[in-house]
């Protein structure tokens, strides 16, 4: 009877234990995971507002006034340090109010190193067309992401050898309780 308690013990143990490890693996691969993908992707901004009618962009024929700075359209993610010559802005698409897309060249310019998008006097941007609001849309590089495209790729293998090591702890588990 001592012996037959003994190893109904040791199962509850071994089912204790292995309940446990995977609770710790599983949650220790969804925060790497999470963290890995802030340094291997780069983040998407979409309808990013600045009102151009409050800034005082426009002059008493609603156009835009090109020598005013309320005219240049800092986005927040700007890039900083290294980013502005190796991470610059990307995808940007500037629109209107009404969703109508804006002429890179045209009726703005950009410039991705800074991040500002800088609006010209045309038709297309007056206050009327435009709606006196433009909407930015642009990706880019987060603090943490990795420049270099072999770091990516190596980070990226961290988490196939954390499927791995949780994979072979769940079957040496197995495995002995089995036995």
């Amino acid at each position: 009877m001592n012996k037959l308690n003994k190893r109904g013990q040791m199962t509850l143990g071994l089912i204790i234990v292995i309940f446990m490890g995977l609770i710790v693996g599983l949650a220790l691969f969804n925060a790497s995971a999470d963290q890995i993908a802030v340094g291997t992707t780069k983040a998407t901004t979409t309808d990013e507002t600045t009102n151009l009618t409050t800034a005082g962009c426009y002059t008493a024929g609603e156009h835009v006034n090109v020598s005013l700075a309320v005219c240049n359209i800092t986005v927040t993610n700007a890039p900083t340090g290294w980013k502005i010559t190796e991470c610059p802005l990307e995808s940007v698409v500037v629109t209107n109010a009404t969703g109508t897309v804006l002429v890179l060249d045209t009726d703005y310019e950009l410039y991705a190193s800074s991040g500002i998008v800088q609006m010209l006097n045309t038709t297309s941007t007056n206050e009327t067309a435009l709606g006196g609001s433009a909407l930015v849309d642009y990706t880019f590089c987060r603090d943490g992401y990795m420049k270099d495209a072999s770091s990516r790729t190596v980070i990226n293998l961290v988490l196939i050898f954390l499927a791995l090591a949780l994979a072979a702890f769940m079957y040496l588990g197995i495995k002995d309780f089995a036995n």
